[in-house]
């Protein structure tokens, strides 16, 4: 447990680990338990935020592990700042899930040390065996992120929740935050024939208001089209939000009846930059 990344999320002071290293605890006597599977739990017990739960979970690690959305984490890889020479950086995948993202963007810059932060207890037991260079966090990203003032080169938000201002203060000048969000065309042959939650038509104008303290670099449409088997369906709707707005029985009967199909991919890759110094 890499306990440099963070502070107390009660009082913001640094944390550390404790002499038993069974808890990070910060010099006003707050202390946070770590998991024995090796994640910090960072929540309050005051959040409000709706985690994936632990079925949610296992639907998005069987589908992820199809490799359905590489090309997504290859668009974030290319996308990560250079130029940092040889130390690398220090990235933070906020709401990252099972570490999927993040993990492979380790891979591919072995150089580079990550955080990841999420809700869900159920995430965070599996991202913390994603990257042995990945330390994980639960805490509840609507509130203050319980990260250090500008200490990190990259933030990656992939179907995420995102506070602008928060991740505009852990990053540092000239910093990178990459969002990837659906696009209008995202599983729209999915969207024709199951009731999933439909897309929001202003995401992209709201995106552009939040992150109006940062400076757009870039963004990039990622559009493919790819053969989902019959538990790639159920998967994928399965880990998302509509699995919130459906019953048991209701998923159940999709992957009881879903059938292998061909799907559009579709998702914006924006890229924004904090001010430099």
């Amino acid at each position: 447990m890499e306990s440099a990344w963070f502070i107390c999320p009660v009082c913001t002071a640094p944390l550390r680990p404790s002499a038993d290293r069974r808890q990070l605890v910060c010099a006003r006597g707050h202390s946070f338990d770590i998991a024995r599977q090796g994640y910090v739990s960072l929540v309050t017990g005051r959040t409000t935020a709706r985690g994936d739960t632990a079925a949610m979970v296992r639907a998005r690690r069987a589908f992820l592990a199809g490799g359905a959305y590489e090309p997504i984490a290859a668009g974030l890889s290319a996308n990560l700042p250079d130029g940092l020479g040889a130390a690398g950086g220090r990235l933070a995948d906020l709401g990252g899930g099972t570490g999927y993202y993040s993990a492979h963007l380790l891979r591919e810059h072995p150089t580079w040390q990550g955080v990841l932060l999420d809700v869900s207890a159920a995430a965070a037991r599996l991202a913390a065996t994603a990257h042995p260079g990945l330390t994980v966090a639960t805490a509840d990203l609507w509130a203050s992120l319980p990260l250090v003032s500008h200490s990190l080169d990259a933030a990656i938000v992939v179907f995420a929740p995102r506070r602008p201002a928060e991740i505009l203060r852990v990053l540092r000048p000239g910093g990178r935050c990459l969002v990837v969000t659906p696009g209008p065309r995202h599983l729209i042959e999915l969207r024709r024939t199951w009731p999933m939650v439909g897309l929001d038509p202003a995401k992209a104008d709201r995106l552009a208001d939040q992150f109006a303290g940062f400076r757009r670099v870039g963004s990039y449409a990622i559009e493919y089209q790819r053969a989902f088997s019959r538990d790639d369906v159920a998967n994928v709707i399965a880990m998302g939000p509509s699995a919130f707005h459906l019953t048991p029985a209701e998923l159940a009967d999709i992957r009881t009846k879903s059938v292998q199909t061909t799907v559009t991919v579709s998702v914006v890759l924006s890229v924004f930059c904090t001010p430099a110094a």
